[in-house]
Parts: C-alpha cells; sequence; structure tokens
C-alpha cells in the first residue's frame, strides 16, 4: 500500500503500532514488524519516524528465537541503504558480528549479508573496521561456523581498500584452517577466501605459502568432494597471478598421480579440473 502515495499518510499514523510489534511476545509479529518498517524505508516520508525504531530492532538481535534475530539483522541491512539512517545503525554492527557464530546458518548467512552491505557505505566504514579484529579472532574459534563465516566475511571486506590493512592480519588464520581445520566445510570457505584475497596484490605475498596446504586437499584424497572442488578452483584463479606461477609450477608433479586411473575419482576430477585451468595460462 505505501507504494501509493494517497495512503501514506494514513500508513504513517500505524507506524507506532507496528513499532510495538518489535516487542511482542510472538516471534512471528516481531519478525512481521522488523520486516514492514524495513521495507517503509523506500519513502522518505517514514523516514523519521522509523529512525525511532532502529534501538528496537537492532533489540532483537539478541532475542532467543533465530527468526526474529534474522528479520532483524535482514532489516537492518536494508536500512542502510538511507544514509540518515546511518548513525543509528552503527550500534548495531558489533551484534551483527556476533551473529557470525550462530547456530543457525540462515542467521550467520544473513549476517554477512547485511555485513558485506553495510560495507558499501562509507559512512559506516570507520565502525565496521572497528570490529574487525573481532571477526578475526572468530577464525580460531572452536566452531566451524563461526570459522566459516569470518573467512567469508573478511574476503568480502576485502573489496573495500579502506580494510585491507585491518584484514591482513587474518591471513595466517585463514592458511591454518585450510591446514589445520577439523571440518572440511571450515576449509572450503578458508580455501574460496584465500582465492578472492589474492585478487588484491597486497595480500599476494602473504597468500604464498597456503599454495601448498591447497595442493595437499587434492593429494591427500579426501572424501570431501566440496573442499575437492574448491581446491582445483582456487588453484585455477590462483594461477592467473604471475606472483604464484613459480609456486604453482613446482608443486605440479606431486599432482600428476591424481590423474592415475586407480586415483580417486573425485580427485582426477578435481585434479583435471585444475590442469585445464593450468594449460590455459602456462602453455599460451
Amino acid at each position: 500500500l505505501a507504494d501509493h502515495v494517497e495512503f501514506r499518510d494514513a500508513i504513517a499514523t500505524a507506524i507506532p503500532s507496528i513499532i510495538q510489534l518489535l516487542k511482542d511476545d510472538n516471534w512471528p509479529a516481531r519478525s512481521a514488524a522488523a520486516t514492514a518498517l524495513s521495507n517503509l524505508t523506500d519513502h522518505v516520508e517514514f523516514h523519521d519516524a522509523i529512525v525511532t525504531t532502529i534501538p528496537s530492532i537492532v533489540q532483537l538481535l539478541e532475542q532467543v528465537c533465530w527468526q526474529a534475530r534474522l528479520a532483524a539483522a535482514t532489516a537492518l541491512s536494508k536500512l542502510a541503504g538511507h544514509v540518515e539512517l546511518h548513525d543509528a545503525i552503527v550500534a548495531a554492527i558489533p551484534s551483527i558480528i556476533q551473529l557470525l557464530k550462530d547456530d543457525d546458518w540462515p542467521l550467520r548467512s544473513a549476517a554477512a549479508t547485511a555485513v558485506s552491505k553495510l560495507a558499501d557505505h562509507v559512512e559506516l566504514h570507520d565502525a565496521i573496521v572497528a570490529t574487525i579484529p573481532s571477526i578475526i579472532q572468530l577464525l580460531k574459534d572452536d566452531d566451524w561456523r563461526a570459522q566459516s563465516a569470518a573467512a567469508t566475511v573478511l574476503s568480502k571486506l576485502a573489496d573495500h581498500v579502506e580494510f585491507r590493512d585491518a584484514i591482513a592480519p587474518a591471513i595466517p588464520s585463514i592458511q591454518l584452517l585450510i591446514n589445520k581445520a577439523d571440518d572440511w566445510r571450515a576449509r572450503l570457505s578458508a580455501v574460496t577466501a584465500v582465492s578472492k584475497l589474492a585478487d588484491h596484490v597486497e595480500f599476494r605475498d602473504a597468500i604464498a605459502p597456503a599454495i601448498p596446504f591447497i595442493i595437499q586437499l587434492l593429494v591427500n584424497k579426501t572424501d570431501d568432494w566440496q573442499a575437492l572442488s574448491a581446491a582445483a578452483s582456487a588453484l585455477g584463479k590462483l594461477a592467473k597471478h604471475a606472483e604464484f606461477h613459480d609456486t604453482i609450477s613446482t608443486v605440479i608433479p606431486s599432482m600428476i598421480p591424481l590423474l592415475a586411473t586407480n586415483a580417486f575419482w573425485r580427485g582426477q576430477a578435481a585434479a583435471a579440473t585444475a590442469f585445464g585451468e593450468f594449460s590455459q595460462i602456462f602453455y599460451k
């Protein structure tokens, strides 16, 4: 209805009631209210009323019900699209970072998306930079979920040059996940993060020591086909950067046995993918 200008005066009078629903005992009501308020921000005439609701939406991030937390994180990422709401949203950023270690994957995904969307707004960069050490610390968490989410978020934040100095200390911990993580999903996220971070020249010297670990994912014949696929894809991407050519060239012989007819078939497929990439780069 708010898309129609003739209804907006009437809708404005309903906003206080929607705000009250943020404190309702039922999570569907709280979630619906957060979603409705974020949608109403598409219309500038509602902004003054909505800015007062942001502290209540932030409080939803602390709710026991994951659906309410999900709605709040999603709403805040959308609210960040409006510069006049940024000052109020800054207070929510540390709470959103904490959601990266949540047990519920939809919430971790929403938090990661929210952080990357918030980072698109330069006015929020100072607040986000302050949280990067906390994100890096999650790489050392005992839970693969936190490790994976942190690696993914850091690789996305690195798209912004302002964050790269703060992210650089994370690279050794991301490399350690490739080599030592107990769960394949953490290794998968770490491998993907390294290949993405390599797009930025200032990280490449630090990333080079990770290449042998990525090769080992193939050589060790892991049953985790996603990790194998990610390793092959990462090597293909890394090989596009001249700085890694010498390192990759030295490990190619150790990959050749993966192509043998009696080799583990998933390793064969991953190695074949990698060699396909290498042939276009090394043998032009």
